[in-house]
């Protein structure tokens, strides 16, 4: 779990807003543990300002365990 950090957050970047809403989205990796080659799960979810539950916002399944995450910036 984690909350991906940006270089590109600060106002005068060229994709700012994109990285900015990026950065506040949560990131959950998963996997069954007799089965890492193609078990991994990246959920990505949205985390709502107030006390409310997470609203996922994108899947990604069928691939090995992750270990780490890492973006290119654009």
């Amino acid at each position: 779990m984690k909350f991906q950090p940006f270089a590109s957050t600060y106002a005068s970047a060229a994709n700012a807003n994109y990285y900015i809403g990026l950065s506040k989205k949560l990131l959950v990796a998963t996997y069954t543990q007799g089965q890492p080659a193609n078990s991994g799960t990246l959920d990505i979810y949205n985390v709502p300002d107030i006390n409310a539950s997470l609203q996922l916002y994108k899947s990604y399944t069928g691939m090995g365990k992750i270990s780490c995450i890492a973006y290119r910036e654009r």
